[in-house]
């Protein structure tokens, strides 16, 4: 036996002895587990570094710069198959659906979340139907020309429709 190779052996013999580790069987049993152990952690990894870089991409996403103002004094862009305006109130967001045409879309039949943005403190308000096309959520932390980032997700009628909006340039001012 070559130097080598009786080292590898007597570390074996020890590591099977320290896990206490009886029987061949055991011992390939302990080794393949630590094989499958391996892999999952690499999998993991993998899925760990795809989550950073998805993450990194969307920090580095800029909003949808053709956001307008609306007819209801809101922010308004389009965002798959509808158009979607935003306003920011006191204690309050207001969502409206439109198709491309400026219709209404029944609000009846969607739900969803606006998640508001400023200096790295998020909020997240749960918008309900409220309205023909209006999604109403209140809390009362939110206040219009607070942040600078809101990310629309609605769920209408199974679709799921998606809006990035830049606040930092407009303040949008709602009293009741």
């Amino acid at each position: 036996m070559t130097r080598m190779k009786s080292r590898c052996v007597v570390a074996h013999l020890f590591n099977r002895f320290r896990h206490g580790i009886t029987s061949t069987a055991a011992c390939r049993r302990a080794a393949s587990f630590r094989k499958r152990t391996a892999m999952r952690i690499q999998r993991y990894m993998g899925l760990v570094l795809l989550a950073a870089s998805t993450g990194l991409a969307i920090a580095d996403h800029h909003p949808n710069a053709t956001a307008v103002e609306g007819p209801n004094n809101g922010l308004l862009i389009a965002a798959g198959d509808n158009h979607v305006e935003l306003l920011v109130g006191h204690g309050e967001v207001l969502v409206w659906l439109t198709d491309h045409n400026g219709q209404p879309v029944s609000s009846a039949v969607a739900n969803g979340m606006v998640i508001l943005k400023a200096k790295g403190v998020t909020r997240s308000v749960p918008v309900d139907p409220a309205g023909t096309n209006l999604l109403r959520g209140e809390d009362e932390q939110v206040h219009p020309g607070q942040h600078e980032h809101a990310v629309v997700h609605l769920d209408v009628d199974g679709r799921h429709v998606h809006a990035e909006l830049d606040l930092t340039n407009r303040i949008a001012a709602h009293d009741h």
